[in-house]
């Protein structure tokens, strides 16, 4: 699995992108198998997702919301990274692909620590509807996040980071438009 080292490297590297801090980037390796590796962390994430999104929607159909957000998690990424990788090609980027991919994964243990107070609520009977505002600002500061580590791990313009982000924000769109994925709210 993981060693203590590459955890702690990982984890300082998540913290110094929530500040916006380029040496994040370089705290993550580079290679096929740590990107491979990082899938490990979503995987282990998932089910919260999962009683999150069942305790919003009041959804008692276990295997319909896992279905709908592996289908949503698994098309979103291989289109997004099949973009990604296509287009970083042309720019002749494509050789920090796989330290992007690591960084993503592990990037969800911050987002998920930053969408605690949800938690909070959903535990403590919270109405959701008071939470639609700190959601959507979640979610977008998540899309700011992916495009200053995609200018910064790519080493290209933060516009066409940003750029990049917005793609990946049309397509998780879209992919809920097609009905995989449930929308939080």
């Amino acid at each position: 699995m993981f060693t203590k080292k590459e955890i702690k490297q990982s984890l300082l590297g998540c913290f110094e992108i929530l500040l916006f801090m380029k040496s994040g980037i370089e705290r993550f390796e580079t290679s096929k198998a740590s990107a491979i590796k990082s899938f490990v962390i979503v995987l282990l994430l998932f089910p919260i997702s999962v009683i999150t999104i069942m305790a919003i929607k009041n959804e008692s159909n276990l295997s319909l919301i896992v279905l709908s957000e592996a289908g949503h998690m698994i098309g979103a990424t291989v289109i997004f990274l099949g973009f990604l990788y296509y287009f970083m090609k042309q720019y002749n980027k494509e050789e920090h692909f796989w330290r992007f991919i690591t960084i993503s994964n592990w990037m969800s243990i911050p987002s998920l620590i930053m969408l605690t107070p949800i938690f909070i609520g959903l535990v403590t009977g919270v109405e959701m509807q008071h939470f639609a505002s700190f959601a959507i600002f979640m979610t977008l500061l998540g899309y700011v996040y992916k495009g200053f580590v995609l200018a910064h791990c790519f080493k290209i313009p933060w516009e066409l980071g940003g750029f990049v982000a917005i793609i990946s924000l049309a397509i998780n769109q879209n992919l809920l438009e097609f009905g995989l994925g449930q929308p939080a709210f």
